[in-house]
């Protein structure tokens, strides 16, 4: 009966272990497509000081970050998300995810519209973020 008891606690700790460390690789997987989205926006941000064009190399790196930001973005779990801080999945996915599924197809197709309407999904999800940053932070 004792081996059965503590058989039933060590599955329960490992069901709730694998649990946390889907929680973990969710937050994970969040900060990480915000780390490379800002690697694309410094380049954008330094082209932008120098007042020129992409070179043919920076727009390759640019649009390659974006879509890897894009990429991670799109294994993180929004309902977690909103679970772990109300609303933070639902700005996730519409305005961050959203914002820039849009900016790559305007840069790639030259379609201003798409990129004007990506850049402001963009500037929305960072206006919220920013906003709400020191609460986001505390998720654990």
């Amino acid at each position: 009966m004792k081996i059965k008891i503590f058989l039933l606690f060590l599955s329960m700790f490992i069901i709730s272990g694998c649990s946390l460390v889907k929680e973990d690789i969710n937050i994970s997987n969040f900060n990480e497509s915000i780390d490379i989205n800002n690697k694309a926006t410094m380049i954008l941000n330094q082209i932008g000081a120098e007042n020129r064009q992409f070179s043919a190399d920076e727009y390759i790196k640019f649009i390659e970050f974006q879509k890897s930001a894009l990429s991670k973005a799109k294994t993180v779990d929004i309902d977690r998300l909103n679970k772990d801080y109300s609303g933070l999945g639902d700005q996730y996915r519409d305005n961050f995810i959203g914002g820039a599924e849009l900016e790559i197809a305007g840069w790639e197709n030259k379609d201003n519209n798409k990129l004007l309407q990506g850049q402001a999904l963009n500037e929305k999800w960072g206006n919220w973020y920013s906003s709400n940053i020191d609460k986001i932070k505390r998720i654990k």
